[in-house]
Parts: structure tokens; sequence; C-alpha cells
């Protein structure tokens, strides 16, 4: 010992590696027990009884107690932990991802020639697994906030279905029905932070910008003649003015107010190159009360269409959804795309004529009244239609506006979110009681619940049809490609839609700018069809696999998926690109064929460059798009899908069990009843 009766650093430093040593030894003796134990590939015998692992680990517990005893009386201070938990377990998470990777049939034509009757079965096993190590990921990654348990124990009970979540989280937990915990801990965030997203939408330059400004107090949001808006920006009532930014990591990052243009604008992040997934802005909001948040989204039309696709996946997201006209134009067809896409989506819908400081008082009151009548005309149903200005001068329009359209729903939507909470809740623990039932009649053995060869093939349907969205997801990337490549060929059917036209029509006459973007449009829709008539089937393949697993795992849903629900709100083509006017070769009455060369040659030298970045941009807004749907299709088959899964697992595998956990059952059972 050194002369101040401490240990050197020497010794000190090779006293802890050994202690370090001793308890890596101990995590390998509880690595045994849990290997012995494992369902899946159990590396040990174990003779051990229940008993005895328990007391072995109570010495394990025991020792390492004694250890940090030992080194706290000789001075040596226990050094602080080196790794991040959370980011080492998600590197070992994609090791095994690289590892599910390798096992894909074409790495195991070096190994001989595999049974291609085994193949479709590998596939989709091999996607089941990689999906639930990606919920793993995601649930590691999510923020402390975001805590299950932490969230539940903020809900207050006097939340409606607060107790029950709290019953069914216990559960969950008990019996470690862990594919019940993602649809629980998305409606505990639905309880927990009840919000109402009203969302403004609207051409590029119809003023939505402005007017959030104005409703926010301050110059805020970037505004311009130009696509401003690249990602949807959230607005919403805090205190403290701050920004949050969430990227595809999933991770929340806090920065100044004043640096949102480098995240939301075109310029500061062209096209969403950064990736981000969340914007919010937050401020005191004098006019709107904590739950509501405003969202600035993308303008739409043919100048963004990138942004447009951004925005016609967020808006189902939306509970309001405010429709910005620019009073001084008239409704184009974005307009009413929006509109009806609302209405279908189920969000409440206002139209605002905006910028009414340009239109003179005495017309504001009849393009009011003919606006009404264009929409009632084109969707068949009343919308609200209201004039507003971002002018301050002006802003007793907008405080009446928000008293009469925006308080009253915010007040109804409160009622409406509790309802659907309860609803939701009462499902969810049905579709526990079930799973629960099943344990305690597959356990006790009295009777089949389903055959196994139902179960077998319900099973094997649902793994056949987990590779369906990654073979949909290649082949709309090859649909998307052609038809940003598609301008050649659009120009040439241009010509023989011309030539057909001018040989039916003998009077010869010109055909004007709106007859080429009509069919400029028709030729874009065409490849937006194909793109439709691929994932529609593949959206009612899947959902005709959940329906079979339902029906052998009956009582899991009330209502069965319909996961061609979410193919909807495809990006409109909207090709105002060119305004040449076609006029009837001279050629036309000598050759045919030299007058379809003549008009192919005067639209390419006139308008390629323009039509070939129309089909460029609307290519990439429907890839864009079909990302979107397919990203949601696949997460909602793979949310129900585990819960099936898991259920028929539960039936195939028919075990004795003790009698104080039949009892404990079937107790848990009742308490969940006594909810409904």
């Amino acid at each position: 010992m050194m002369a101040d009766g401490q240990f050197n650093e020497a010794q000190t430093s090779r006293i802890l590696a050994s202690v370090s040593y001793m308890d890596k030894l101990l995590i390998d003796v509880d690595q045994i027990m849990a290997a012995s134990d494992s369902q899946a590939l159990p590396k040990y015998m174990n003779p051990l009884t229940p008993g005895q692992v328990r007391t072995i680990k109570d010495y394990i517990k025991r020792l390492r107690s004694q250890m940090v005893h030992v080194l706290h009386d000789v001075g040596i201070a226990l050094p602080p932990p080196r790794f991040d938990s959370t980011h080492s377990i998600r590197v070992f998470l994609q090791f095994i991802e690289v590892s599910i990777e390798s096992l894909a049939p074409e790495r195991l034509g070096g190994y001989g020639e595999p049974p291609e009757r085994l193949l479709p079965l590998l596939t989709g096993g091999l996607q089941e697994m990689k999906g639930i190590v990606r919920q793993m990921d995601a649930y590691l990654v999510q923020q402390p906030e975001a805590d299950l348990s932490a969230r539940l124990s903020r809900i207050s009970e006097t939340a409606s279905p607060a107790r029950l979540l709290k019953e069914i989280s216990a559960v969950i937990d008990r019996y470690g029905f862990v594919e019940f915990r993602a649809p629980l801990s998305r409606l505990a965030e639905k309880i927990e932070n009840p919000v109402y997203e009203i969302a403004f939408f609207g051409r590029v330059s119809a003023g939505k910008s402005s007017l959030l400004n104005r409703i926010a107090g301050i110059s805020l949001l970037p505004t311009g003649v130009t696509p401003v808006t690249a990602v949807p920006t959230r607005i919403r009532n805090r205190p403290e003015p701050g920004l949050l930014v969430s990227s595809a990591g999933g991770q929340l990052i806090r920065y100044d107010l004043d640096r949102l243009a480098e995240f939301v604008t075109e310029e500061g992040n062209p096209g969403n190159e950064k990736r981000l997934t969340r914007v919010i802005a937050e401020l005191p909001l004098a006019l709107l009360p904590n739950e509501v948040v405003l969202v600035d989204t993308p303008g739409l039309g043919s100048l963004a269409l990138q942004g447009a696709a951004e925005t016609l996946a967020y808006l189902p997201n939306c509970d309001l959804g405010v429709v910005l006209v620019d009073a001084s134009s008239n409704l184009q067809t974005d307009d009413i795309a929006v509109l009806d896409a609302l209405r279908v989506a189920s969000a409440s819908v206002l139209l605002v004529l905006s910028k009414a400081d340009l239109v003179e008082e005495h017309e504001l009151e009849r393009l009011l009244d003919y606006t009404r009548a264009k929409v009632s005309e084109e969707l068949g149903t009343t919308v609200s239609v209201k004039a507003l200005s971002s002018r301050p001068e002006q802003s007793c329009l907008l405080k009446r506006w928000i008293d009469e359209d925006i308080v009253p729903r915010i007040a109804n939507a409160k009622a409406l979110a509790r309802e659907s909470s309860e609803r939701k809740a009462t499902v969810l623990a049905r579709s526990l009681i079930h799973a629960l039932e099943i344990v305690a009649k597959t356990a006790t053995a009295d009777h089949a619940v389903a055959t196994d060869d139902d179960l077998k093939k319900a099973e094997t349907r649902l793994r056949d049809s987990a590779t369906l969205v990654e073979a949909a997801s290649s082949e709309c990337y090859r649909i998307t490609l052609r038809i940003r490549e598609r301008a050649e060929t659009a120009i040439e059917m241009l010509a023989d839609r011309a030539i057909s036209h001018w040989q039916m029509d003998d009077s010869g006459m010109a055909l004007d700018e709106t007859w080429m973007q009509s069919a400029l449009n028709f030729i874009a829709q065409q490849g937006a069809d194909e793109l439709v008539s691929l994932i529609l089937p593949t959206a009612e393949k899947l959902s005709r696999a959940l329906e079979e697993a339902s029906r052998v795992t009956p009582g899991n849903r009330d209502d069965p998926v319909a996961l061609t629900d979410l193919v909807r709100e495809m990006p409109v083509p909207d090709a105002s690109v060119c305004s040449l006017i076609l006029r009837k070769p001279r050629l036309f009455a000598i050759s045919k064929l030299l007058a379809r060369r003549s008009v192919k040659t005067t639209v390419g030298s006139y308008c390629g460059a323009m039509i070939a970045s129309f089909f460029n941009t609307y290519g990439r807004g429907l890839e864009l798009w079909f990302q979107k749907v397919l990203n949601s299709m696949e997460k909602e088959f793979n949310a129900s899908a585990e819960i099936y899964r898991a259920q028929m697992q539960r039936i195939s595998s028919i075990e004795q069990m003790a009698p104080s956990l039949g009892k404990d059952l079937q107790q848990d059972i009742s308490r969940l009843k006594e909810f409904l």
C-alpha cells in the first residue's frame, strides 16, 4: 500500500479488472440458465427446477452486492458505465437483421438448389422476423416520455378509459402479450396528448403561411410566390418558444425557433432532402387553446409537386382541413381534389377565400355565393365558405371566423375523441380477453378452438402475404421510373391524338393549350392508374389474409381491416407546362405520316423540355405517394398479423398449466370483463 493507506493506480486497476471479470462470469451463468429455457434453440440441458433457478439467481444477486460492498470498504470507487445500452442493443438488432437477410433464398444458391415449395414459407417467415426486429428497434428509439408505463402513470384516473388501460397493461406484462403493446401505446398517447389538428391546404401562394402568421401574431412562417414550405409544419400553443425537429431516426431535437426556415423551406430543405418526419414550432398562441395544433402544408399544383406529395400523404391525419383559395383567382382542379379527399378521409372541411382585401366589397358576397354553388355542383355536398384576409385592418374577419367556425368544432371534437378512445379501449380489452381465454382453453385441453389444419393454412397465408408489399414496392418503382422517362413517348402520343382529331374534324381547327394540357394529363394519369391497379390487389390480398386469420381466432377485432381504404389521395397531374397552339400542318392533305412527324417536331422543339420536367416531377410525386401508402399498409398489416400469429401459436401449443395459473387467468378475465 501507499503511505496514505490507499491502493495505488496499478493495484486499483488490477482489482477492478478481476471484479469486472467475475461480474462477466456471473452474467454468463445467468445467460446459461436463460439459454436452457430458450424455446427456439436451447443450448444447454436444464436439470434445474424453477425453485433452484430462483435460488441461484438470489445467490448471484447476493455475490454482486458483496463485490460492491468490498470495493467500497477498500476505498475503490465503482467505474461509471461506458456504453449506452440502448445503442448497443440497437447495434445487435442490426446484426440480427443482417443475419435474417443472409437467409434469403437467393443467398442459399451457393449451397445447392433450394426446394421450390419451401421458398415462400422461408421468405414469409424471414419477413415476419424482420418485422419483429424493426418493432423492437422502433420501441427503443422512442423518447422517454413515450414509454408506455410512464405514459399510463401520467394519465389522470378521471380520464374515461384510464383504469381500463392500466389493467390491460398489467395483463400484457403478466403474460408477455407484447403484440398488444403497440395498439395500447397508440391509444395511451391519444388520451394523454389529446390534440385537434387544423391543417391549411392550398395552391402555391394561396396565402396559407400568411394567414397562419396572422393567427400566431408574429412573422413565423416564410412566405413567397414560389414553393416555400417543403414539409408539413405543426404550430402549437406553448408558453416558451422553441422548435422540435424529428428525422427518420426518430429522435426529437430541440432548436431555437428562429431556425425554422432551415428545415421547412424549399431553400433550406429542398424536396425534404433532410428526411424530416416532424417539425413542431412552439410559441404562445393567444387565439387558440393548448390542445389545438395548426399545420402549414406544402403548396399544391404543378410548381410544387414534390411538396404536394408530402401534403397529400399527411392529409388523412388532420381533424379539420381548411382549404385556401386566392379570392382573386378561380377554383382549380387541385382545390376540388383536396376538398374531396378530405371528405373521403372523414375530416371536417372549411373553404376560405384568402386575400379578400384584393376584391371589391360589393363583389365579395357574389364571389362567395358562386364558390359555394361551384363546390356543391362538383362534390354534391355543402361546404362552409368564408372570406378572410391576413391584413391587420381586417382582423375582425379572422376573429369572427375563429369564433364561429373553429371554436365550436374544437368543442365537438373533444367529445368525439373521448368516445373514440372509449370504443378503442373496449375493442382492445375484448381482444385481450380472447387471448386469455385461448390460453386457458388450450392449456387445459378442454376443447380445440380451431383445427390444426385451419390454423396452419391461416398462418401460411399470413406468411406468404408478408412478402407482397416488398414485391409491390419493387414493381411500383419500375412504373414510376417509366413515368419519369415518358416525355418522348408522350410527345409521340400527342402527335397521334392530334392527327386522329383532325381526321375526324374536317374544320381543321387549331388545338389550343387546353387541349394539350388535357392530353398530357390523360397520358400521365394512365401511368398513375397502372400504380393503383398494382397496389389495390395487393391491399385486397393482405386484407383477405387478415380476414382468414380472424376467422380461426374469433373475437380479435370488431371490424375487419380494410387496407384498400389506405389507397387514396393520389397526386393529380396538372400539366400547365406549355402554351403552344397546334395548327393543322399543310402536309396533312398529302401524307398523314409526314404531318405526324411535323407535329412531333413542333411539340418537341417548343415544349419538349417542359414536358420532360412535368413527367419527371409527376413521377417523383407518385413515387413519394406510393411509398407512403405501402408503408402505411405494411404497418397496419403487421400490427394486426402479429396479434393473429401470437394467438394461433397459443392455440397450437397445448400445454398443461398449474392450477394457480388457471385461477389467475380466470380472475384477470373477470376483471377485464367488469369494464365492458
